[in-house]
């Protein structure tokens, strides 16, 4: 340093945070004339960006990274992401599961042929030509596999880079199958006698209602049927509650039988009361059926 007889210190700035300094040194006297400090400024604006652009791509790099590291992790989602027209570029491990495919299979592939319901591919290819929605999202969209029926939930959002252009779009899949099956195993207990498997009151009234709005607004037959079982409480009485239960259970079941599947439904009232709701039904057929179930019932 003792020897230099000439310096020139530039600082290098990148949006007015202090870098570093571009030192130069020579041993000659007047070796950095003033019209040489534009020209290393300039080079002190190159390297600042310079240091940027490494420091971007080291961003980029690492979101990389930490978008793969979230693709591994996702076992339990399908995570997609797909180009501008929708064909899959990244895939997640979970992916797998839930649309029964190996990687090599999901990768290429159109993201509406991943789905079999025919009217969300019909959804779905409409919201990829229309810009103007953001994203669409569906709860319970059944899935036919192979050999049984699940459900998704799925979500698709559209990925726009830092100069608003579209990117692609980015797909999340959630098998809900478990879910949809406990809601209905919870529905069904809500309305249904436990005892006999028949539906239960509550049910009834809110069936009854229904029909009956529908019988007046379409000028239909509806028949409604109502009876008990003679002297039951005698029968538990003397032979004892679980005896009574199993009558209340054959009941339910010769019943059953003798009404039409799918379109009467059969109710516990309470206690040893039933009743059955038959739609389409003028009196004579209804009485008719009332009278098979009370001779049946005597027989047995």
């Amino acid at each position: 340093a003792t020897n230099c007889v000439s310096e020139l210190a530039v600082p290098v700035r990148l949006r007015g945070k202090l870098l570093g300094v571009l030192y130069l040194r020579s041993d000659r006297l007047n070796a950095f004339p003033s019209g040489d400090l534009d020209p290393v400024e300039g080079i002190a604006s190159l390297i600042a960006s310079a240091f940027d652009n490494l420091r971007a791509l080291e961003r980029v790099q690492e979101s990389n990274d930490y978008m793969q590291a979230i693709l591994e992790s996702a076992k339990h989602l399908a995570v997609l992401s797909t180009d501008t027209l929708g064909y899959v570029m990244t895939s997640s491990v979970g992916a797998e599961t839930i649309f029964r495919l190996s990687q090599r299979q999901i990768i290429g592939k159109d993201i509406l042929t991943l789905f079999t319901d025919p009217r969300f591919r019909g959804e779905l290819a409409a919201y990829i030509a229309n810009p103007e929605i953001a994203t669409i999202e569906r709860t319970k969209l059944a899935q036919r596999g192979a050999e049984e029926i699940y459900y998704l939930d799925v979500s698709l959002q559209r990925v726009h880079g830092s100069d608003k252009r579209l990117q692609g779009f980015l797909c999340i899949v959630q098998d809900v199958t478990e879910k949809v099956f406990l809601e209905r195993r919870l529905e069904s207990l809500s309305i249904t006698d436990e005892l006999t498997g028949l539906y239960n009151r509550r049910h009834f009234f809110a069936t009854i209602t229904d029909e009956m709005e529908r019988c007046h607004r379409f000028q239909r037959s509806l028949s409604l049927c109502f009876f008990d079982l003679d002297r039951f409480k005698q029968f538990n009485d003397t032979h004892g509650h679980l005896k009574g239960d199993q009558a209340l259970k054959e009941t339910a079941g010769l019943v059953l039988g003798l009404v039409r599947s799918r379109v009467d439904t059969c109710y516990r009232y309470g206690g040893d009361e039933f009743t059955i709701i038959m739609p389409e039904t003028v009196i004579d057929n209804a009485r008719a059926v009332a009278e098979r179930i009370r001779e049946r019932l005597s027989r047995h």
